[in-house]
C-alpha cells in the first residue's frame, strides 16, 4: 500500500472530529483495568523529558493513547 503524503494533511482534521466521540465512548465503557492503563500511560508521558530523542517516544505515546481509547 502506498500512502500519498498529501492525504496525510486530512488526518488531523478527521482526528479532531472523531476524538471527542471516541473519548466519550471510552469513558462510558471503561473498566477499572482500562483506566489503570490510561493512568499509567499518562504518568509515563508526564515524566518524559522533551529531548530530541523524545519525539519518537511522544509519537509512541500518542499511538498508545489512541489505541487505548
Amino acid at each position: 500500500m502506498v500512502v500519498d503524503i498529501t492525504e496525510l494533511a486530512d488526518v488531523p482534521e478527521i482526528r479532531a472530529s472523531l476524538e471527542p466521540l471516541a473519548a466519550r465512548r471510552a469513558a462510558q465503557v471503561a473498566t477499572a483495568g482500562m483506566l489503570a492503563e490510561l493512568r499509567e500511560t499518562a504518568a509515563a508521558i508526564s515524566g518524559n523529558a522533551l529531548t530530541e530523542g523524545a519525539l519518537y517516544d511522544l509519537m509512541r505515546f500518542d499511538m498508545k493513547v489512541h489505541r487505548r481509547i
